[in-house]
């Protein structure tokens, strides 16, 4: 059984370096993206020694909150998918996680639970209400201009509530 853990970074490579070591494996490989904000050069050097590691090639400039997350993760997908290596499992994780239990246990874990994801969704409506402003209101996250929140408030004063499209039904929780 083969692994990889996709992980996405925007600092402090020295304690990358030690959750890489953590998850170091001979049947682990370990993709990192990067936050195309963040020069890579020191996050390159702490894993220099460091096998089976891949930095994830098609960088994003991460905005909190955005949908950008998302592209950065699907990036990195891309490339788990392109690797000659069949994955059996892929597991995603921030920088700053960091696993309780040995990497070996989480194999076994992974290996008496063929065929299954560990995904949680909520329907937004009615397990997940606070996320509803996400759907029903307008945000600028991804624009850099003076007074975004100021402009912000007032659209959605102003302007109706945000529908899902097409009968789709909202539903998400947490990445990781």
């Amino acid at each position: 059984m083969k692994l990889a853990h996709f992980i996405l970074a925007h600092n402090k490579p020295e304690q990358l370096c030690r959750l890489v070591d953590r998850l170091a494996h001979p049947d682990v490989y370990i993709f990192i993206h990067v936050d195309k904000k963040a020069d890579i050069s020191p996050f390159r050097i702490a894993l220099k020694n460091c096998s089976n590691v891949v930095f994830v090639d098609n960088r994003v400039d991460i905005i909190w909150g955005s949908y950008r997350m998302v592209q950065a993760t699907i990036e990195g997908f891309k490339q788990i998918m392109a690797h000659p290596v069949p994955f059996d499992n892929i597991n995603v994780l921030s920088g700053q996680d960091y696993p309780l239990k040995p990497v070996d246990d989480f194999l076994v874990f992974l290996r008496h639970n063929p065929g299954k994801a560990f995904m949680q969704t909520q329907h937004i409506l009615t397990e997940w209400k606070e996320a509803i402003p996400r759907l029903t209101k307008y945000h600028f996250v991804n624009f850099r201009i003076p007074g975004k929140y100021q402009i912000e408030k007032y659209v959605n004063k102003l302007m109706p509530l945000r529908k899902m499209p097409g009968g789709l039904i909202g539903v998400g929780r947490s990445q990781w």
